[in-house]
């Protein structure tokens, strides 16, 4: 034998070996890899979600992970759960093209749905599932639902599929990405009871690590919902809800933000929203104390209120604080406003089984601005929705007899294009307008 065919031999003698090496490290870890990571998941989410590996069988190329998800909505029944069972083919070995492993997930429908599942998506499976495990440790998972269109007595649906992707790299850090163009209800009892949802999209990038808090951001995005109504069409164009945690400097801040570009009745534009909340001041230590505790809260039947404040009591003691920035809605050429922030001192623990001191440790205050534009075009669609339309005019004049009476208790002051609205709460004493109001019920 020539020197090359010598080296190629032995390559491919070095690679074979390799690659069988692989493939039996891969089967023999496969296992505990389950095990620890189905462990974390129960240990850690805050949902009624558990997940089970009820078997494992172990071959060179090929295994078969057997697995139970069960969902307990009331912990008080938990012979009620909901429960799906499903399988996983594990083919072992690092391929280029899958991985150091790769995975395909099938669920083992119920019989009392088997039947329709397969009658909607005509044989598909209704979802598949492929997962990749890189040979450095990352995971790459497709997810799949093919179009489907069903029909019953009384409804329709249309469904365009779904696709989406979740990987989750070396460093903890996970990506999601699902995505449905179209999806479609229509209730053939009326000629006028449909919605229908265009490019629904939930995404987001996620940290876990250390921390059990679920840090990162999400965003669910829709380009246009459309609802029919009594005859009236009504949408929402570029519908866009995020959030954001993050810890800096040990300190814990949620953010959220609400936006609708466009408002729609039929095809007028006559509006828009949007809307910034902030959670804050919170340290992280304890804020990942009252998650966890809460966490085994609700798989608890009934737990008592003293259960509740003791799982609030790291949060308490330190303080907290919620600000709604700016609310603004624009609607049928009317404005309306709102912003508030609430301060919850620190709390001593002594003071926390006191719902009395709890509410006197709360500092509030806020305020509520309307247009008399914007109310009077909110009558004028209610009653056309009743069948009994109304002039602007007239529309107006009700909105005027109706705030009167607010007016003269106090509620809201006017202004020159509307109304107004303060709020506070100073040592448990609520306050409206600068007016103290009584937290007594009447005699």
């Amino acid at each position: 034998m020539n020197k090359t065919g010598a080296v190629a031999g032995t390559v491919l003698v070095v690679l074979g070996a390799g690659w069988a090496g692989s493939t039996w490290y891969s089967s023999q870890q496969m296992e505990t890899y389950y095990q620890k990571n189905i462990h974390k998941f129960n240990a850690t989410t805050l949902s009624p979600v558990a997940i089970k590996l009820t078997s494992f069988k172990q071959g060179f190329l090929k295994s078969r992970a057997n697995w139970e998800i069960s969902l307990t909505l009331d912990p008080c029944q938990p012979d009620n759960s909901m429960v799906l069972t499903g399988y996983d083919e594990i083919q072992h070995g690092f391929i280029p093209s899958l991985g150091w492993a790769s995975i395909d997930s099938h669920i083992i429908w119920p019989d009392s749905v088997e039947t329709k599942i397969r009658e909607v998506f005509k044989g598909q499976e209704p979802l598949t599932v492929h997962t990749r495990v890189n040979l450095l440790g990352s995971i790459n998972t497709r997810l799949q639902s093919p179009a489907a269109q069903w029909q019953g007595k009384t409804v329709q649906v249309n469904w365009q599929g779904m696709q989406g992707s979740l990987k989750l790299t070396t460093s903890n850090k996970i990506k999601f990405d699902l995505r449905a163009p179209k999806l479609l209800v229509n209730n053939l009892a009326s000629n006028s009871g449909s919605i229908a949802f265009d490019d629904m999209r939930y995404q987001g990038e996620q940290k876990s690590g250390n921390s059990l808090l679920p840090l990162g951001t999400t965003t669910l995005s829709l380009d246009s919902m459309q609802a029919s109504l009594a005859q009236q069409q009504w949408g929402l164009r570029d519908v866009k809800l995020s959030s954001k945690n993050q810890v800096n400097k040990d300190m814990l801040s949620a953010e959220a933000s609400y936006k609708v570009d466009k408002i729609l009745l039929g095809q007028q534009d006559i509006g828009n929203f949007k809307a910034n909340l902030t959670l804050g001041h919170i340290p992280a230590q304890a804020a990942q104390q009252s998650y966890v505790a809460f966490n085994r809260l609700q798989r608890q039947c009934n737990p008592s209120r003293q259960d509740m404040l003791k799982a609030l009591e790291p949060v308490l003691k330190e303080g907290f604080q919620v600000n709604l920035s700016q609310a603004d809605l624009n609607l049928f050429q009317g404005t309306a406003q709102a912003n508030a922030l609430i301060v919850m001192q620190p709390l001593p623990a002594a003071a926390q089984q006191s719902p009395e001191q709890i509410l006197k440790k709360i500092m509030a205050n806020g305020k509520v601005q309307v247009s008399d534009q914007l109310l009077s075009g909110i009558f004028e669609q209610i009653s056309r929705l009743k069948g009994q339309p109304i002039s602007p005019a007239e529309a107006g004049q009700t909105v005027q007899m109706l705030m009167q009476g607010m007016l003269e208790q106090g509620y809201f002051t006017k202004t020159a294009t509307g109304y107004q609205a303060t709020f506070a709460l100073t040592n448990g004493q609520p306050s409206i307008n600068g007016k103290a109001t009584s937290t007594q019920p009447a005699q």
